[in-house]
């Protein structure tokens, strides 16, 4: 093993193991999605009958601000603004009686997320929902599974501020921490990384949005950037 590869293994399991325990301190907020992935979870499953490349799960709070009350005109124009919007990123209810439909799934996110953690109005969470600006927003959110070969498969992914998250599979009850072998960005997307230090050195918001998200929504590019050449559009 390379002391790259030994160094980034270091890197990962440090920042892994401070981020666990500095959650409970600091604010920490992601903009989630799944990837579609048929060998994943239920979630990622779920998504290749919605999607080819990813769906929106949602925007994740760990701070607690003031508990917002949501009264029915707020909650009746956060169902309007979603049911008018939802389609545009992905944004799909994964529930079985309104599957890739809205809204009972999104509202009862935004109550968990938006309203008790977070203490955002329903404008304040969906304004988040459609920031697709890469601003501010860093990798901090990362969930994988085994590839059955000593390999991780990115099955989600989210990008915002506080420190990364890394979900690491279960096996037998046991956690599996493999951060210096190869990571794939799930069998449909087919970016491959060798490491974490090049996961880490490569995927930002602006490489996600350039090579999953616009490929499928390519206003979201037109509008928050980046500015990209047809040609991109196909990954090598």
């Amino acid at each position: 093993m390379s002391s790259c590869f030994k160094a980034s293994a270091v890197v990962f399991i440090v920042n892994f193991i401070l981020c666990s325990w500095s959650m409970r301190l600091i604010e920490w907020e992601s903009l989630i999605f799944n990837l579609a992935d048929p060998e994943g979870s239920s979630l990622n499953t779920k998504c290749t009958n919605l999607s080819y490349n990813f769906c929106t799960y949602g925007y994740f709070i760990r701070s607690r601000g003031p508990r917002t009350s949501l009264g029915f005109s707020d909650e009746a124009a956060f169902t309007i603004t979603a049911r008018n919007h939802y389609q545009s990123i992905n944004w799909y209810s994964l529930d079985q009686l309104e599957f890739g439909g809205c809204c009972e799934y999104h509202k009862r996110l935004y109550d968990v997320e938006g309203r008790d953690k977070g203490g955002l109005t329903h404008f304040q969470y969906f304004s988040r929902m459609m920031d697709f600006y890469s601003s501010g927003k860093e990798l901090n959110y990362i969930g994988v599974r085994s590839d059955g070969y000593g390999g991780n498969v990115i099955s989600s992914i989210g990008f915002g501020k506080g420190c990364l998250t890394y979900l690491p599979v279960h096996r037998n009850g046991k956690i599996r921490f493999p951060p210096t072998r190869p990571f794939q960005l799930t069998p449909r997307n087919h970016g491959m990384f060798n490491s974490s230090y090049q996961l880490l050195h490569t995927v930002d918001f602006d490489w996600f949005k350039r090579y999953v998200v616009c490929f499928e929504r390519p206003w979201i590019c037109s509008h928050f950037g980046p500015k990209i050449p047809i040609v991109d559009y196909v990954l090598s």
